[in-house]
């Protein structure tokens, strides 16, 4: 049986810090016309996306899933987009056998932005 990258325990962690960053982005929303709601959002995926790296993850680490993956979820409405992105994410990282296609475009994009 294959090694889950994210643990039970840092999945849960991760939705609490998550759900706390949605709530500060939801009040500086309200408090700015949505500006910067978009900011905190921006600069936690940046972060959530260090930690993504520093774990080794293989399918977030290209261009579809940094980018790609929170823009799909932000389609949703009525969602907590910060939590639903890092639990799509995480959900990507642990079960990459349900995802070889999203790494296997990752690759060719990544190939033909070389030439």
């Amino acid at each position: 049986m294959d090694e889950k990258l994210f643990s039970l325990v840092e999945i849960i962690l991760g939705v609490l810090l998550a759900l706390v960053i949605d709530l500060l982005a939801a009040i500086a929303s309200a408090l700015s016309v949505g500006i910067l709601g978009a900011v905190v959002h921006a600069f936690t995926w940046l972060l959530f996306s260090l930690w993504f790296t520093i774990k080794g993850a293989k399918i977030t680490d290209s261009l579809a899933g940094r980018y790609l993956i929170p823009i799909a979820v932000q389609a949703i409405p009525f969602l907590p987009t910060t939590t639903a992105t890092f639990l799509v994410s995480t959900y990507m990282e642990n079960n990459p056998e349900k995802f070889a296609i999203v790494e296997s475009t990752a690759n060719v994009a990544g190939t033909i932005a070389k030439l």
